[in-house]
């Protein structure tokens, strides 16, 4: 039997595999919290990671369409400009990212 730590590893290198050979930690948190509540405001994600707000907009830009230096990004999330308060984003998975997340679950589901 496998023991369950394995699963995430598994885990792990398949965010590894779109998100390049080493990403940041706080990369992978705020990707596994949008898929695990589908939606969510930017700030929300903020305060549950304990990031600072540059670093959550650093974050969320790497797994939207455009890194923050204008390269690509992964294109796993997106962000739409939130219809209550134009100045907050709301973050949802990208098809990409919803195949993603299902994989990781599925690997920790093994």
């Amino acid at each position: 039997m496998s023991s369950p730590l394995l699963s995430v590893i598994n885990a792990i290198d398949s965010f590894r595999l779109v998100a390049g050979n080493n990403p940041p930690l706080q990369l992978l948190q705020c990707f596994l919290y949008v898929a695990s509540v589908r939606e969510c405001k930017q700030g929300v994600l903020q305060e549950v990671t304990g990031m600072s707000e540059a670093s959550c907009s650093r974050m969320t830009k790497w797994l939207g369409h455009t890194k923050t230096d204008g390269s690509p990004g992964l294109a796993l999330i997106r962000a739409e400009p939130d219809p209550t308060f134009w100045k907050r984003n709301v973050l949802t998975l990208t098809k990409k990212g919803e195949q993603l997340a299902e994989l990781i679950e599925s690997n920790l589901n093994a």
